[in-house]
């Protein structure tokens, strides 16, 4: 008898174990925590039979310290407000999770708040469970508040030099059920040219949903080039080190010519829509004060354009753009070297164009960024190509029927005919008024 209820005790003390060390499985190590543990037993049916879940949920903010210089004046209608110091919050980034012992990937972003929540599981384990949280310089295409398990596509990146690869800031995290994990990130040129690519994308590129179509795939590279900035195709921004930090605008001024080269349908900068272009008044560079031919004079005037797009509101009466140390007034600045041949000209009739201010003397209202990229979509695809164009578009004064030598195609009259072929002649004559009032007289209009 004695030995029979020995062996009742054992068995009683085991079975208990057993209980006790699932129970220990599914609640933790501590009785406070939350259930970690979903089906440790598996159905009574006979199903999938003892496989833990762990789930939890990982949330917090992402913020930077504001590092670009801003030279702008503050005044009204001003768009970029923050200055060095300010606390910033980053905005869309892509966010990444990886769990400890497990190769599932979640991806998400933050919010317009600069906050994230994932929600993330693994088979096995129990809390703590050890993670990589990533921010991944670069702007999801997908929905806020969503979150998938593949690597999204992106509306643009930001790199490091001139290669691409992505930029990563990573943390490591402990998480339990619900784990609050915030991300301070040193400021430098990856942030700086991050803030100024978000903005831009918010401010000019979200007006619409064709041009946010339009603009998907943008590469940002930073360190990448020895002079200022250079946007040799439909694809590739290139700055040089220091340029995100000191001079915000001519970021924003290149993801211009982006909008124009997509807007084109091009897949290559013109040809000599570049340097070449300025053979006109014999200088390699252009400024403010240059003369140069009139395509390079549009494209550049165009692109300064959307930079203060960007930084400024269509109502703003004093829109200065620091591109000299006094700025330059695209609402009653005075050209330096008047004429169509000058970029500061073509920018100032396109501002007048596209702004909104009280009382706006120039009589076209209500055409925003939408209808000027309305225009620039109008133009015949790949345009730019030899013997695939036309007069709306190039072949202006072109000698040999060869637009390579065409130095004046894309000018301010062809944008005026698209303008009609697209938008209608109706306001016509206000542009011809707008471009007389910026010395924008004449011009090559074969």
């Amino acid at each position: 008898m004695k030995t029979a209820m020995k062996t009742i005790i054992r068995k009683t003390a085991k079975l208990f174990t057993v209980f006790a060390t699932l129970a220990a499985t599914c609640i933790g190590s501590s009785t406070s925590r939350a259930l970690v543990c979903l089906d440790c037993i598996g159905d009574e049916g006979g199903g999938s039979g003892g496989s833990p879940s762990t789930i939890g949920t990982l949330s917090g903010c992402v913020t930077a310290t504001e590092a670009r210089v801003n030279t702008a004046v503050s005044d009204t209608g001003l768009l970029w407000t923050s200055r060095s110091g300010d606390t910033m919050s980053i905005r869309r980034v892509l966010i990444r999770l990886r769990v400890g012992g497990s190769s599932t990937e979640t991806f998400t972003m933050t919010g317009d708040d600069g906050c994230y929540s994932v929600t993330w599981s693994r088979i096995g384990g129990s809390f703590p469970a050890s993670g990589e949280l990533a921010v991944i310089w670069a702007s999801p295409d997908m929905a806020l508040d969503s979150q998938q398990t593949t690597a999204p596509s992106r509306l643009f990146t930001i790199h490091d030099g001139p290669l691409y690869g992505d930029l990563v800031t990573t943390r490591s995290v402990s998480m339990n059920a619900n784990t609050t994990r915030n991300v301070t990130v040193t400021s430098g040129e990856k942030e700086a040219a991050y803030l100024t690519a978000e903005e831009f994308y918010a401010r000019v590129v979200r007006q619409s949903a064709t041009l946010l179509n339009t603009m998907k795939g943008v590469a940002v590279h930073i360190n990448s080039v020895p002079f200022s900035a250079v946007t040799p195709n439909a694809l590739d921004v290139h700055m040089s080190g220091g340029t995100a930090v000191a001079n915000a605008f001519t970021e924003a001024h290149e993801l211009g010519h982006m909008v124009a080269w997509r807007s084109f349908g091009l897949a290559l900068t013109p040809f000599r829509a570049d340097f070449m272009d300025y053979m006109c008044d014999s200088n390699p560079t252009h400024s403010w004060t240059s003369i140069e031919c009139e395509k390079a004079a549009w494209n550049e005037g165009f692109a300064s354009l959307v930079g203060a797009a960007w930084m400024w509101a269509r109502s703003a009466p004093r829109p200065v753009i620091p591109v000299i140390t006094s700025g330059f007034n695209l609402e009653n600045g005075t050209c330096t070297t008047p004429g169509r041949n000058n970029e500061g000209c073509q920018a100032k009739a396109l501002w007048d164009i596209y702004d909104n201010p009280v009382g706006d003397d120039d009589g076209i209202q209500g055409r925003s960024m939408v209808s000027i990229t309305r225009v620039l979509r109008a133009y015949p695809d790949h345009c730019i190509v030899p013997f695939v164009s036309d007069n709306r578009c190039s072949n202006e004064g072109d000698p040999i029927g060869l637009n390579a030598f065409d130095l004046n195609a894309l000018n301010h009259l062809d944008f005026r005919g698209n303008w009609s072929a697209e938008l209608g002649s109706t306001q016509i004559p206000l542009i011809d008024a707008i471009y007389t009032q910026n010395s924008l007289v004449g011009g090559d209009n074969n």
